[in-house]
C-alpha cells in the first residue's frame, strides 16, 4: 500500500469521524430543545389549568354562625365557588340549611342554587326553594334569607300549606322568629288565592 492510498484512508476517516460527532451533537441539541419546549408546553398547560379552576372552586361546602341571640345558621352545599368580583359571595349548587332558633325551633331550607354571604350571612336562595318548620311547607322559586333581621323574603310561585290551608301567592315575608308573615300579589288588583283543607290531607 502506497503513502498516497494510506493519506487518503485517513483523510477519510478523519471526515466520517467529523461527520458524525457533528451528527451527534446536532441530534442532542434538537432533542433538547424539543424536550425544553414540550416542558415549557406542558407548564403553560398547568399554569393554565390552574387559572381555568383557579381553585376558587370548593366542595362539600359547610358554614356554621351563631348570632347573639344564640340563633344558629347551617348552610351546607354540595359544591360552589367564590365570586372573582366579590370573594364574600360563594355561588353554591344543591343546598341545605338549616336555622335552629333561641328556643331551639328548626327552619330547613333547600334549594338548587344560592348565593351566600360569608361576611354577614345573608342568603340568596333560587330553583326549587323548599321550606320547611313544624307543619308548615312552602315552595318558591327565590327566597332571601336576611339573618340580621331574622326576615326571610319569599318570590314567585309560592306555595304555602299547613294542616288546614293552602295558599298561592307572589310574595312573602316572614319573622323567622315570631313566625308573623305578610302575603302579597304582584297585581294589587289580584287576590291571594286561599283553600282550606279538610285537615286529613
Amino acid at each position: 500500500m502506497n503513502k498516497k492510498t494510506i493519506i487518503q484512508i485517513v483523510l477519510i476517516v478523519i471526515i466520517v469521524i467529523i461527520l458524525v460527532i457533528a451528527f451527534f451533537r446536532y441530534f442532542d441539541n434538537s432533542q433538547k430543545i424539543i424536550i425544553e419546549d414540550n416542558e415549557k408546553l406542558v407548564n403553560q398547560e398547568l399554569v393554565n389549568q390552574k387559572l381555568d379552576t383557579n381553585d376558587n372552586r370548593l366542595d362539600s361546602i359547610e358554614y356554621i354562625t351563631t348570632d347573639n341571640k344564640g340563633n344558629q345558621y347551617i348552610i351546607r352545599a354540595l359544591s360552589g365557588h367564590i365570586d372573582n368580583k366579590n370573594p364574600e359571595l360563594i355561588i353554591m349548587q344543591d343546598i341545605w340549611s338549616e336555622i335552629t332558633l333561641h328556643n331551639l325551633e328548626k327552619i330547613q331550607i333547600t334549594s338548587s342554587a344560592a348565593i351566600y354571604n360569608s361576611r354577614n350571612f345573608d342568603t340568596q336562595f333560587s330553583n326549587n326553594v323548599k321550606i320547611i318548620y313544624g307543619k308548615h311547607k312552602i315552595s318558591c322559586e327565590k327566597s332571601d334569607l336576611i339573618f340580621s333581621e331574622n326576615l326571610a323574603k319569599l318570590y314567585d310561585n309560592i306555595i304555602y300549606e299547613n294542616i288546614y290551608t293552602k295558599l298561592f301567592a307572589d310574595k312573602m315575608e316572614i319573622n323567622l322568629v315570631t313566625k308573623d308573615s305578610k302575603v302579597y300579589m304582584n297585581d294589587t288588583n289580584s287576590k291571594v288565592k286561599i283553600i282550606q283543607k279538610n285537615g286529613n290531607n
